[in-house]
């Protein structure tokens, strides 16, 4: 995964190949595929270590304090501006899409673990509503990162809060 990371931080993913892969990382063939399919599951496998690295951080929290939305919220942006590095190759890369898609289902995995949903309806509802939010927490984060990073992981957390909390619009025309 690291020599997979460090190929990204100059090379897009398409021109990444799995002989090159093995090379750098000094892992002869046979033994990267007992472990992987291919390039796409090392990338898939660097995403789920960043989702656990996600959860382990403790972002703005003191210990012992009550957490809170917007605490929440500024956990996510400070630790994902601390990862720039990360988003910046899997951006240059192309695999946006592809990190979302599996961050979402990691993050939807992880609760249905720790939650017992009884009911069908109650587990749709559980997908959907995560789709929902890490869909547009990610395309948040992107943006700011493409502008540089203009506001503090505090400001777009009230930022994020809000668009979570009240109506999106005061009126519809």
């Amino acid at each position: 995964m690291d020599c997979l990371f460090e190929m990204l931080k100059s090379i897009p993913f398409q021109d990444v190949t799995v002989q090159a892969l093995c090379q750098k990382s000094e892992v002869p063939r046979k033994t990267f595929y007992r472990y992987f399919d291919g390039k796409e599951g090392v990338f898939d496998a660097m995403v789920d270590y960043i989702m656990l690295d996600y959860e382990r951080f403790p972002g703005p929290y003191r210990e012992g304090e009550r957490r809170t939305s917007e605490k929440d919220m500024e956990k996510m942006f400070l630790f994902w501006h601390e990862h720039d590095d990360f988003l910046t190759a899997v951006s240059r890369s192309g695999l946006s899409g592809r990190f979302i898609e599996r961050s979402i289902y990691t993050s939807f995995q992880e609760k249905l673990g720790m939650t017992m949903v009884a009911q069908q309806e109650s587990l749709d509802w559980f997908r959907i509503t995560t789709c929902f939010s890490m869909c547009g927490l990610f395309a948040l984060i992107w943006d700011w990162r493409r502008r540089g990073y203009p506001q503090t992981p505090q400001e777009m957390a009230h930022i994020a809060v809000k668009l979570l909390t009240q109506p999106l619009y005061r009126s519809l025309p």
